[in-house]
């Protein structure tokens, strides 16, 4: 996205976010970034009985990625 933007006009951008919003792709990106963390995280061959979390800012979900679920962060106990 940041490479194309910079060719994008004004009403592009525009309805680039509309888009955005309106699909909830805040939201789908998120878990795409944290299943790609938890591929990595696998495929590093971490061995860890705590667990260990991938977050975002301001989101209600975090990932457990021990155990691979999202879970509400004001559930876990820290």
């Amino acid at each position: 996205y940041d490479e194309d933007a910079k060719n994008f006009n004004e009403k592009e951008e525009e309805m680039f976010s509309e888009f955005y919003s309106d699909n909830g792709l805040e939201g789908i990106t998120i878990k795409e970034y944290g299943n790609w963390v938890k591929k990595c995280f696998d495929e590093a061959k971490i061995i860890f009985n705590v667990p260990i979390y991938f977050m975002i800012l301001d989101e209600d979900e975090v990932l457990n990625l021990v155990t691979g679920k999202w879970e509400d962060q004001m559930e876990i106990e820290l």
